[in-house]
C-alpha cells in the first residue's frame, strides 16, 4: 500500500503575481518553495482558530512543511518552472496605474511598467505528494488556500491571487464550500493537536463587482484604500511624541498600525528625512532589532459562478495577542515567535473595541457590508 497520496491540480492566476526568482529585476519565477510558503502560512492561521497550543501547531507544521532542521513530508512539484519577463501592463490595463501601484507599492516603476510579473490567466499543472495519514487534512487545506491564497509580492493587497482547479471544477468563491472544507480541516487537525481556546478568529467580508476584469476591482479598491489610509497619515508632531513615549495610541497612529508596522513617515520640513514608528523590538543576544508587524487585513480578489470578480476582505482577529511572561506574539509564527514591547510604560497594539470600530469604518470606506459573509470558527 502506498504511503503517499498524489494530488493533482491546475494553478490559475487571476491577478498578476510579482514573484522574484534568481534575477528578480529581470524575470518573475514561480517555484515550489513559494507555494509551500503559502500552505504553511494558511495552516498556521487556520490552526490558531482551533487551539492555543502554539508549540503543537509549530511541531505539526514542521513535520508537514519542514523547518531549518528538517525537510517537510509534503512535496510540491510544478509541471515546469514558470518564468516571465512581462513588465508592461498596457495589454491588461489601459488606464492610469496610480491606484494599482498604490496596492502594489514597491513593484511598480512608472506609469506603464513594473517589476517582472507572471500575467493573470497563466495556468500550470501542480502535483502534490502528501502522506496518506494527512491526505484529508491537506486536501481541506488546499481547498481553503485555493479560495483565500495569494503568492508573490504584495499578496495581501490583491496581487498574485489564484485558484486551484481540480476535477470538481470549483474554481470560484463559494462560502458554504469553504465552511465545509474548514470543518474537515478542524476534524482532521484534532487528530494531531488538542483543541483549546482559539487564539484567532477569521472574518471574511465580501463585495461583488459586475466586471470580468479583476484589475478593475483592484483599481477601485486601491482608490478607496488610498483615500481611507490618508486619513490616518501621522503628522510630524504625532510621530515625535510617539518616539518620545508621549503618545498613547489614542487615535491616529493606533489605527494606522492595523496596516502594518513599522510606519515610515517623511517630512518636507526635515528635507526628506524620515521618522520610523514601531512598538515591537526583538531582543537577541543583547541586540535589539525592530520587528515587522504585518497587517491583519488581507485583500483577496475572487471569481464567482458567473465568472465575474469581486473582493474579499479577510480580517485576522487575535484578541489574545499576548500570552506568556510579559512577552507578545507577532501575527505570524516562526522560530523567533516572541517579541518584547519597547519601553516599560507602552501598551501593546491590542485587538479590542477600538479595532472593531476601525474595521467597521474601514469596510464602510470600502463600500461593503460590515457583516461578515463567513466567520471561522
Amino acid at each position: 500500500m502506498a504511503l503517499y497520496q498524489k494530488l493533482e491540480y491546475e494553478l490559475e492566476l487571476i491577478t498578476p503575481a510579482f514573484i522574484g526568482g534568481a534575477f528578480p529585476e529581470r524575470q518573475a519565477e514561480l517555484r515550489p518553495s513559494s507555494f509551500i510558503g503559502i500552505l504553511r502560512w494558511w495552516f498556521r492561521n487556520l490552526a490558531l482558530t482551533v487551539t492555543d497550543d502554539i508549540d503543537a501547531i509549530y511541531n505539526l507544521e514542521s513535520e508537514l512543511f519542514g523547518n531549518t532542521e528538517q525537510a517537510g513530508k509534503v512535496w510540491v512539484r510544478f509541471e515546469k518552472t514558470i518564468e516571465s519577463k512581462a513588465k508592461n501592463f498596457s495589454q491588461y490595463w489601459d488606464g492610469d496605474l496610480w491606484n494599482l501601484s498604490y496596492l502594489g507599492y514597491g513593484n511598480f516603476i512608472g506609469r506603464r511598467i513594473s517589476k517582472p510579473f507572471i500575467p493573470m490567466g497563466t495556468k500550470i499543472n501542480l502535483t502534490l505528494l502528501a502522506p496518506k495519514k494527512y491526505e484529508k487534512l491537506i486536501k481541506s487545506l488546499l481547498y481553503i488556500v485555493s479560495q483565500f491564497g495569494a503568492i508573490g509580492g504584495r499578496n495581501r493587497r490583491g496581487w498574485g491571487n489564484f485558484y486551484l482547479n481540480s476535477l470538481d471544477g470549483k474554481d470560484y468563491w463559494e462560502a458554504c464550500e469553504v465552511k465545509k472544507a474548514y470543518e474537515d480541516f478542524v476534524s482532521e487537525l484534532s487528530e494531531y493537536v488538542s483543541k483549546g481556546n482559539p487564539l484567532q478568529v477569521i472574518k471574511i467580508y465580501e463585495k461583488n463587482y459586475k466586471t470580468s476584469n479583476p484589475l478593475e476591482v483592484l483599481n477601485e479598491i486601491g482608490e478607496n484604500y488610498k483615500n481611507f489610509r490618508n486619513r490616518y497619515y501621522p503628522d510630524y508632531t504625532q510621530a515625535k511624541n510617539f518616539l518620545q513615549n508621549k503618545h498613547k495610541f489614542a487615535t491616529v497612529i493606533y489605527n494606522r498600525a492595523w496596516f502594518g508596522l513599522p510606519i515610515i513617515a517623511r517630512y518636507k520640513s526635515l528635507s526628506g528625512k524620515s521618522v520610523t514608528i514601531n512598538v515591537f523590538v526583538f531582543d537577541n543576544s543583547q541586540q535589539k532589532k525592530q520587528k515587522r508587524l504585518a497587517s491583519p487585513v488581507v485583500f483577496r480578489v475572487f471569481r464567482n459562478k458567473n465568472r465575474l470578480f469581486g473582493v474579499l476582505f479577510i480580517v485576522l482577529y487575535r484578541p489574545k495577542f499576548f500570552a506568556r511572561r510579559g512577552k507578545f506574539y507577532k501575527w505570524s509564527l516562526g522560530e523567533n515567535r516572541e517579541v518584547k514591547i519597547k519601553g516599560k510604560n507602552e501598551k501593546p497594539v491590542v485587538m479590542n473595541q477600538k479595532f472593531e470600530n476601525f474595521v467597521c469604518e474601514f469596510l464602510t470606506a470600502m463600500h461593503t457590508s460590515t457583516q461578515p459573509t463567513l466567520t471561522l470558527p
